[in-house]
C-alpha cells in the first residue's frame, strides 16, 4: 500500500475574513452558526450539571472530582430547602401559568428570572457564608451591551454579569448599558416555542455569545440559557467546542435551574472562563483614555513572569470572530517593570489556540533551524525568520491551560446530535408577542459591509451542502509568543523597489525552508513582514509558521487524510485550489495531491501581481475610467473564494494569451508584465518537471532550483520600480480633482454637466470601484490605441 501524507489541517469559512469586522452583527449571526456545523453534542442534563459547569460548594480541600460534586449536590439540597417558599404546588410562585399562556409581553414575563436569581443568591448565602458572589442576573433587555470593538453592541435578553465590573470605563455607556466583557452567562427567551423562534433563539443565542467571546481577550469558556416557553437549555462554548444539555421545565424542574446560578454565581472568575494571565485595564485621562491588556509569558531561562501592554489597537484579531477555532489575536506590547510601567522598545504578541498534537510556532521554528543549519552550516539564514523572544503554552493554577482543563469530562461524541436549524413545521404558528429588542443596535448606510455580508453569505451558501456538517471536534491548547522584531506587512508597501526586494528575500527564506523540508502553506502579504535589522537595513521575514509542515510527512496507521485546504485565497496556488496537478499532461497516473515548495513559491508570484493590479505609480497620468477597469479585472483574478475560479486558473495557466492581453492592457510600465510573464513561464518548467510523471511529487530533491531560477526576475523588477500608492488613494485624489474642476466651472457661470448638482452624490464611477456586484459584469478588455 502506497504511504499517506500529512496535508493541510485548515478550512476557509464565511466569517475568516480580514474585513468581517465590519459587518454588523445582526447579519453576522446567520454565518456564525454555519461555521459551527448543522448540530452539535447533546448531552443529559445530569451530564452538564456534574461535568461543564464549576465546583461551587466551600469544601476546597476535596480534590475528589466525586467528592466534590456531592458536597455540591448536598449545598444544593439545602438550597432547595430554603427556597420552599418560592415553589407554589410544584411551580416557581412567579410561573403559576406557562410563559405561553401569560398576557404581558415577553420582556414582563421572563423579569421574573432575575427573581428566581436572586432568591438563589439570598438562599445561597445562607448556606455558603464564605463565598462571595461573583455574578448576578440581570434581565433587562432594552439595555445595550457596550464593547470598544467595532460593531459589537447589541442587546440580549438577560446577561449573569459580574458584580465588580472589570471593564468600568471603557468608552460611553449610558446609564443602563452595560460591558460585555463583563456577561459570564447570556440568556435568549422566548413565550411560546415554534420552530421558528425556537431557530431565532439559536441564532441570537450562539451570535451573542460568539461576540462576548471576541470582545473580550481574557476569556476562555463561556454558558448561555435558552428559553422557549418553559423548556430551557444550557449551553457550553469553548474554543474547541460547543455542545448543549437536553431540555428541561424550568418552571416544574426547578433544581436543574438552581444548580447552574449557583456555580455561575458563586464560582471563581477563573472558573467562570476568565483567564488570570490577562489583565484588562484603563490608561489614560479624558479623551486619551483606552482600554490595555497585559498578558504574561512565562520566561524559561529566567524562570520568572514577564508581563506586557499592548500598544495601539490591535493588529489582527478578525480570526477570533469564530468561534471554534484559533482564535489569533496580534498585538503590539512593551514589557512591564516592577512598577507595572512599560519599557523598553516595541515587540509583538501572538495569542493563539491550537490542537494538543500541534507543536508551537517557536518549536516549528526550532525544528525548521536544526534541519536548515545541517545543509547550512556556515550560512546566516535566521535573518529570514522572525525572532522569537517567548514561545509558551499558558498556564493556569500550574496546569497547562487547555480545553479539557475546566470540563470534568469530554463529550462523548457519539452522544445524540441537536440540530442548529430546527425544521419549520406545516402547522400554522401561534400567536406570539415580538420583544422589544429584536433588533441589535447600530447604525444604517454599512454600504461596504453589506456588499462583503451579501458576498459571505451567498459563499457559505455555495459550499452549504459540503460544509454543514457536523463538526470534528479537537482539544486545543492555550500559546502564547512575543516576537522581537515589529514588521509591516507587504500590501502597505508603496515603493516597488522595496516591495521587489521583500519577496526576493522572501524566495530566499522559502529556499531555507525547502532545505530543512518543509512547506510553509499560508503565504501571503500579513505572513511575508518588512522589518529592518540592527543597521536600519530592510529585510524581509517569513512569520506564522504555525501551519508549516514537513514535506512528505507519512501519516500514522489508521489516521485520517485531511481535505481542507490552506492558505490566503488571494495568494493560494492554482494547483491547490483545484486540488489536483494542472501540468502532467497526458500521464494518467492518479497520486496524492499535496502542498509542496512550489506552490508556496507561486504564492510570492501572486503578491507581485496583486500589488501590480491595486496600486498606480505616483507620476503616472491615471484616468479614472481605466483604474475602475483595472480593479474589476483586479477582482476577477483575486476573488476571495477558496476555490479559485476558472478566470483566475485561466489567468495563471495561459501567459501567452489571458495573461498578455490583461497586464498590457492594463499595467502602465510594460516592462513589468515582460518580467512577471517571463517569471510565470519558467515557474510552468519547474511544475511540469515535477509532475511528469506526478509521482514525481515525492521526491523532494526535484524541487531544487526554483527558488534561484525565479530571483532574477524579481531583481529585474525591484530595479526598474517606482512610487506606487493604493487605487483608493488615487480615486479620492481623482475625485476632488474632478470636483474642483466642476466648483470652478460652475463659478465661471455653470457647466453643461451642472457641476454644483452633482456635488455630494455618489457616480457610477464610484459605485464601480467599491462594489463587489461588479464581478458579475462581463469583463470586455480593449485595447488601448
Amino acid at each position: 500500500m502506497a504511504a499517506k501524507y500529512s496535508d493541510t489541517p485548515r478550512k476557509k469559512d464565511p466569517i475568516s475574513h480580514p474585513r468581517i469586522n465590519t459587518v454588523h452583527l445582526q447579519q453576522l449571526r446567520p454565518l456564525i452558526v454555519q461555521t459551527m456545523g448543522e448540530s452539535v453534542p447533546e448531552v443529559s442534563v445530569e451530564w452538564f450539571l456534574q461535568h461543564a459547569i464549576p465546583r461551587f460548594s466551600p469544601r476546597v480541600e476535596l480534590e475528589d472530582a466525586a467528592a466534590h460534586y456531592a458536597a455540591d449536590l448536598d449545598a444544593l439540597g439545602k438550597v432547595m430547602l430554603r427556597l420552599r417558599k418560592s415553589v407554589v404546588h410544584g411551580r416557581w410562585k412567579w410561573y403559576q401559568k406557562d410563559p405561553a399562556q401569560m398576557e404581558q409581553e415577553e420582556d414582563k414575563v421572563f423579569s421574573h428570572m432575575k427573581d428566581i436569581s436572586d432568591e438563589v443568591i439570598t438562599a445561597g448565602k445562607k448556606v455558603m457564608p464564605t463565598l462571595d458572589v461573583t455574578a448576578q442576573l440581570q434581565c433587562q433587555p432594552l439595555r445595550i451591551g457596550k464593547s470598544e470593538s467595532d460593531n459589537s453592541n447589541f442587546k440580549g435578553d438577560a446577561n449573569q454579569l459580574l458584580v465588580r465590573e472589570q471593564s468600568t470605563g471603557v468608552g460611553p455607556k449610558g446609564r443602563n448599558d452595560f460591558y460585555i466583557v463583563d456577561s459570564v452567562v447570556n440568556y435568549e427567551f422566548k413565550k411560546n416555542d415554534d420552530v421558528s423562534e425556537v431557530n431565532k433563539n439559536i441564532e441570537q443565542l450562539l451570535g451573542n455569545a460568539t461576540r462576548i467571546m471576541f470582545s473580550d481577550p481574557a476569556r476562555r469558556f463561556r454558558w448561555s440559557v435558552s428559553v422557549e416557553n418553559t423548556s430551557m437549555r444550557l449551553w457550553f462554548m469553548s474554543r474547541s467546542i460547543c455542545f448543549v444539555s437536553k431540555p428541561f421545565n424550568f418552571v416544574t424542574e426547578q433544581k436543574p435551574l438552581v444548580h447552574f446560578l449557583l456555580a455561575t454565581s458563586f464560582a471563581s472568575k477563573t472558573d467562570l472562563g476568565y483567564d488570570p494571565t490577562v489583565r484588562r485595564k484603563l490608561v489614560g485621562q479624558g479623551k486619551t483614555k483606552s482600554v490595555v491588556y497585559e498578558y504574561m509569558v512565562y520566561d524559561e531561562e529566567k524562570g520568572r513572569e514577564v508581563w506586557y501592554r499592548t500598544v495601539d489597537a490591535v493588529l489582527s484579531n478578525y480570526r477570533a470572530n469564530r468561534p471554534l477555532g484559533r482564535a489569533i489575536r496580534v498585538w503590539k506590547v512593551r514589557e512591564l517593570d516592577d512598577k507595572g510601567e512599560p519599557f523598553g522598545p516595541t515587540y509583538v504578541l501572538k495569542d493563539y489556540w491550537i490542537t494538543l498534537d500541534s507543536m508551537t510556532e517557536g518549536q516549528i521554528q526550532s525544528n525548521i533551524f536544526k534541519v536548515a543549519g545541517q545543509v547550512r552550516p556556515n550560512q546566516d539564514f535566521r535573518k529570514y525568520f522572525m525572532t522569537i523572544l517567548h514561545d509558551t503554552i499558558v498556564r493556569i493554577d500550574g496546569n497547562e491551560d487547555t480545553t479539557e482543563l475546566h470540563l470534568g469530562a469530554m463529550v462523548d461524541l457519539d452522544s445524540p446530535e441537536y440540530s442548529l436549524k430546527q425544521v419549520e413545521s406545516k402547522l400554522p404558528p401561534r400567536a406570539h408577542i415580538v420583544s422589544t429588542h429584536s433588533e441589535s443596535t447600530g447604525g444604517s448606510g454599512m454600504t461596504d459591509a453589506d456588499e462583503l455580508f451579501d458576498s459571505l453569505l451567498a459563499q457559505a451558501d455555495a459550499k452549504k451542502a459540503a460544509e454543514r456538517k457536523r463538526r470534528v471536534y479537537e482539544p486545543r491548547k492555550h500559546a502564547r509568543l512575543v516576537f522581537k522584531e515589529v514588521g509591516q506587512s507587504l500590501d502597505q508597501i508603496t515603493d516597488q523597489k522595496l516591495l521587489f526586494g521583500c519577496l526576493i528575500d522572501a524566495l530566499y527564506g522559502l529556499k531555507v525552508l525547502h532545505d530543512a523540508r518543509y512547506v510553509h502553506r499560508d503565504i501571503s502579504t500579513g505572513n511575508l513582514l518588512l522589518c529592518f535589522d540592527d543597521d536600519n537595513q530592510p529585510i524581509c521575514k517569513i512569520s506564522d509558521l504555525e501551519y508549516a509542515r514537513p514535506y512528505l510527512q507519512e501519516l500514522p496507521p489508521g489516521a485520517p487524510e485531511h481535505a481542507h485546504k490552506t492558505g490566503t485565497p488571494a495568494f493560494m496556488a492554482v494547483e491547490v485550489q483545484a486540488k489536483s496537478h494542472l501540468f502532467q499532461d497526458k500521464y494518467g497516473i492518479e497520486v496524492q495531491f499535496l502542498h509542496n515548495y512550489f506552490h508556496d513559491v507561486e504564492g510570492v508570484w501572486w503578491i507581485g501581481i496583486w500589488h501590480l493590479f491595486y496600486t498606480c505609480p505616483v507620476e503616472s497620468k491615471t484616468d479614472l475610467k481605466d483604474l475602475v477597469l483595472q480593479v474589476r479585472e483586479a477582482k476577477v483574478i483575486f476573488p476571495d473564494d477558496v476555490g479559485g475560479t476558472m478566470e483566475r486558473r485561466e489567468f495563471f495557466e495561459r501567459p501567452p494569451t489571458r495573461f498578455t492581453q490583461t497586464l498590457e492592457v492594463l499595467l502602465h510600465n510594460k516592462e513589468f508584465v515582460d518580467i512577471m510573464r517571463g517569471a510565470l513561464m519558467t515557474l510552468h518548467e519547474y511544475y511540469r518537471k515535477v509532475e511528469q510523471p506526478p509521482d514525481n511529487t515525492f521526491q523532494h530533491d526535484l524541487f531544487t532550483g526554483c527558488h534561484d531560477a525565479l530571483i532574477p526576475f524579481f531583481k529585474q523588477a525591484r530595479d526598474i520600480g517606482v512610487e506606487v500608492d493604493h487605487y483608493t488613494n488615487i480615486v479620492a485624489r481623482l475625485q476632488k480633482e474632478e470636483e474642483a474642476k466642476g466648483t470652478s466651472s460652475a463659478a465661471g457661470g455653470g457647466s453643461a454637466t451642472g457641476g454644483s448638482k452633482g456635488r455630494g452624490k455618489r457616480t457610477g464611477t464610484d459605485a464601480e470601484l467599491d462594489t463587489d456586484k461588479n464581478l458579475n459584469k462581463p469583463n470586455v478588455i480593449k485595447r488601448k490605441k
